[in-house]
């Protein structure tokens, strides 16, 4: 998946992960893992590398998930 690439599909990803997802390496961050989140199996390991999206931001992001603890 490549942040320059045609917006993510969340159907596409289930098609692709239909058991969910272990592992997810996070470079990118928005809207890409908010698409990726609802897919995290419990106990799923989230390596995080970066949050390019963000990274030129000019304030500080909202909270835009719950978190399922």
């Amino acid at each position: 998946m490549s942040i320059t690439a045609r917006p993510i599909s969340p159907s596409k990803l289930l098609e692709a992960c239909p058991q969910g997802i272990d592992i997810y390496y996070e470079n990118v961050g928005g809207k890409v893992f908010d698409e990726v989140l609802p897919l995290l199996n419990t106990s799923a390991r989230v390596p995080v590398c970066g949050l390019v999206s963000g990274y030129n931001a000019t304030a500080l992001p909202t909270a835009r998930i719950a978190c399922r603890c």
